[in-house]
């Protein structure tokens, strides 16, 4: 950032929960800042956007994180210069047992799955494999079956735990979502940046 000549202006945090951002967007309007980096859930940062758009900041990038990979996000996307939100995460509706999935949930419960729903799922049947693997039914024992055994992810066919107990995925790719102004373009790389960032003008901020 330095050598580019940018500045890091503000760094707020807030909880979980927190939908009034009046104070962030006059800090925000203040400083003018061009770029904005999210870690906020789907509706927070949906209401943020909103807000920023009642007070006229509509010449702003934001990047997010997978928390606001959701689709109720992309009309409020529009109101703002650019979206890029960035995620390990396979769509469901990727592969094709996963369009099943898609399929049967939307049957079901008559709405659209939560973009994390599949792994969800895919978790209870690894965890149920576990357990019928196990010769007792306490935590210890069951944990040591999820990292060794390779059941089926009926959904995503990609969740894998390693030795350490942390998830590996034994297929991954990144998704940027880029939402511009009456256009939605979807991306997959190996990395989770962007390369189609549009380039920061000199002496621009960043919060």
């Amino acid at each position: 950032m330095t050598k580019l000549n940018k500045k890091l202006v503000l760094r707020r945090s807030v909880d979980d929960k927190t939908t009034n951002f009046s104070r962030l967007v006059e800090e925000i309007k203040g400083t003018k800042t061009q770029v904005l980096v999210s870690t906020l859930n789907a509706f927070q940062l949906e209401a943020l956007i909103d807000q920023l758009y009642k007070e006229g900041i509509t010449d702003l990038t934001i990047i997010a994180s997978d928390t606001a990979k959701t689709d109720a996000l992309r009309a409020s996307a529009s109101k703002v210069r650019a979206l890029y939100v960035t995620s390990p995460m396979i769509e469901p509706r990727e592969l094709p047992s996963g369009v099943a999935f898609v399929d049967r949930f939307r049957a079901a419960y008559k709405e659209e799955p939560f973009y994390a729903a599949a792994y969800a799922y895919d978790a209870t049947h690894l965890i149920a494999a576990a357990i019928r693997h196990s010769e007792r039914y306490d935590a210890d024992t069951i944990n040591k079956a999820l990292r060794s055994t390779d059941a089926l992810a009926p959904a995503t066919q990609a969740v894998r735990f390693r030795p350490d107990g942390e998830q590996h995925y034994a297929a991954v790719s990144a998704d940027c979502i880029c939402v511009r102004r009456a256009r939605t373009e979807v991306s997959s790389t190996s990395s989770p940046i962007c390369t189609r960032t549009p380039p920061i003008n000199e002496g621009s901020t960043l919060t």
